[in-house]
């Protein structure tokens, strides 16, 4: 059951009696007729704080006395003070709820409602006054104190009805307010979460929500985020106690599933913070002496263990992801090394083989042709001569083949060589489309595996180019800027809405944009393109060397 004290406004307290008492906050001392001490203070909604502020003098100590069997009927924590500093010095302990401030014998008092309303943190008020005079009744409601009691009426039956209305409404409120304030910090840490904000940030706006709710609870919490965080985190330090009964409380949870808490009922409050059926850590509650964990408070402390959980959940999801992103780009790698050593294979089997066979077929015709016409035999002669330009066309269309498929010289000669002659055989086989290439680098400079890249990008946009732009120019740009090496390809073709979806863009450009961009990725580049209808389109790929 909840006890009293009298306060005084200069810290020292007294009973009914004037009885010096210790200072110690609503904890009873000495008044005959007082309700024995509860030995603690529930700071949530379910205990209501009242605080008497008046002198010996007027209705106070009447007051006071009728108290006595509404503290349990109301679940009341009472406590006497004289003025606003001994308000104030209750405020910094606890929240108080409701104010009975004693304006009698005279209603001069009425003027410290504000500065009392202002120390108390917004309490209810009710007024006592000596009597109901019209005149003190006017300057009551001008303050907007709904509630008073005057030295005619305060008896048990009316300070119980009046007491229990404000009681009441202030209850109400508070479940209100402590809703309000689960809510709104609900939204702002569910918007870190989809931001992914650091484990560690979600803490912090979790805490100064538990702050808030009441200032009179130490809490700590322990989470084995080791897929989230790297390892056991705890918050707000390795050094607060409650966070070291949280690992604590964690450990004997995790080394014994199914077992009760190591945590006791009488040390604090433990609540689990499971992702799914998976403990992920302990929030831990322990209350400052004579307090008690209430249920706004266990409220709040459900939420942030939901939301702590939703935040590893998140973590552990983007964690997972990144690793899923690297093992694509890992294998997509691997693909286009594989298809380059296809290629490569292909083509040296056609030149090497296929080609080498056609010359020995050619030059067998041509000799043969030759020893007809020696011999005589004219019509022999015209049909194997006939034969010579397919054999010459089949021949150069394998070295063609060949070429398209991985160009030998850029194994033998360099990148920079290749580069010439891929322009040289563009340039023969498309009249209509200039190419104005600027070469600002050595053949040193760029790295073996980077040549075949930078190749087959170029290659893969000219061929966009000609299929989709309807160019007359391209301007190819290749240079080093430091540790920088950039490829530049450049239209003044039709151009496209770059903004657009990029199913609209493969409609358009088929999958020329998609592979340059999945080259560059995979050889380390970054991939930029800028296009603008009727201007034409800039493809730039960056290398960084180390």
């Amino acid at each position: 059951m909840p006890g009293v004290v009298r306060h005084t406004g200069k810290g020292r307290a007294s009973d009914a009696a004037s009885a010096d008492t210790t200072p110690e906050l609503l904890a009873h001392r000495g008044e005959p007729d007082a309700a024995p001490a509860a030995g603690a203070v529930d700071s949530s909604v379910g205990t209501m704080n009242v605080v008497l502020v008046g002198d010996k003098s007027g209705c106070a100590r009447h007051v006071w006395i009728n108290l006595k069997p509404l503290r349990a009927d109301f679940g009341l924590n009472c406590c006497w003070v004289d003025d606003a500093d001994g308000v104030r010095e209750v405020a910094c302990h606890t929240r108080i709820d409701v104010i009975l401030h004693d304006v009698s014998p005279s209603a001069t008092r009425l003027e410290l409602v504000d500065g009392l309303r202002q120390a108390s943190g917004g309490a209810t008020m009710i007024v006592l006054t000596e009597d109901d005079r019209p005149d003190i009744l006017r300057q009551v409601r001008a303050l907007g104190i709904e509630d008073h009691l005057s030295w005619n009426n305060i008896r048990v039956a009316t300070l119980r009805r009046v007491i229990g209305r404000v009681i009441e409404r202030r209850r109400f409120q508070l479940q209100i307010d402590s809703s309000l304030r689960r809510e709104r910090l609900r939204g702002k840490v569910l918007a870190r979460i989809a931001e992914c904000a650091a484990l560690t940030e979600v803490l912090a706006d979790l805490s100064e929500g538990l702050r808030q709710e009441v200032s009179c609870a130490d809490f700590g919490f322990a989470i084995d985020a080791d897929e989230a965080s790297g390892g056991l985190l705890l918050w707000p330090n390795a050094d607060c106690i409650s966070a070291q009964l949280a690992s604590r409380a964690l450990s004997y949870a995790q080394e014994h599933p199914g077992a009760r808490s190591l945590q006791s009922e009488g040390a604090g409050y433990v609540e689990p913070i499971l992702n799914g059926d998976r403990l992920v850590g302990k929030l831990v509650m322990l209350p400052r002496p004579g307090m008690t964990v209430g249920e706004s408070l266990l409220a709040h402390a459900r939420l942030a263990t939901e939301l702590v959980a939703l935040a590893v959940d998140r973590l552990q999801t983007a964690k997972s992801l990144r690793q899923s992103h690297e093992e694509l780009r890992q294998l997509s790698a691997q693909l286009l090394n594989i298809q380059e050593a296809e290629r490569q294979r292909i083509a040296g089997d056609l030149h090497d083989v296929i080609g080498q066979s056609l010359s020995v077929v050619k030059v067998a015709i041509e000799e043969a042709q030759q020893q007809f016409e020696r011999d005589g035999i004219p019509d022999a002669a015209a049909v194997l001569g006939r034969l010579v330009p397919w054999v010459k066309q089949a021949l150069a269309e394998v070295r063609r083949v060949s070429m398209d498929l991985r160009p030998a010289i850029i194994d033998d000669l360099g990148l920079l060589p290749t580069l010439s002659w891929f322009f040289r055989e563009f340039g023969a086989s498309c009249r209509t489309i200039v190419v104005e290439p600027k070469i600002a680098i050595q053949e040193s400079d760029i790295p073996a595996p980077l040549k075949i890249a930078i190749f087959r990008i170029l290659q893969e946009a000219v061929t966009n180019i000609l299929k989709h732009a309807q160019a007359t120019r391209i301007q190819v740009v290749l240079q080093r800027f430091g540790s920088v090496i950039q490829l530049a390809v450049i239209d003044n073709g039709t151009g496209f809405d770059a903004q657009a979806p990029g199913d609209a863009r493969n409609r358009k450009s088929g999958l020329g944009l998609a592979s340059m961009r999945e080259r560059a990725r995979v050889s380390g580049g970054n991939y930029v393109l800028e296009s603008t209808p009727g201007i034409g389109t800039s493809v730039f790929v960056s290398w960084y060397r180390n």
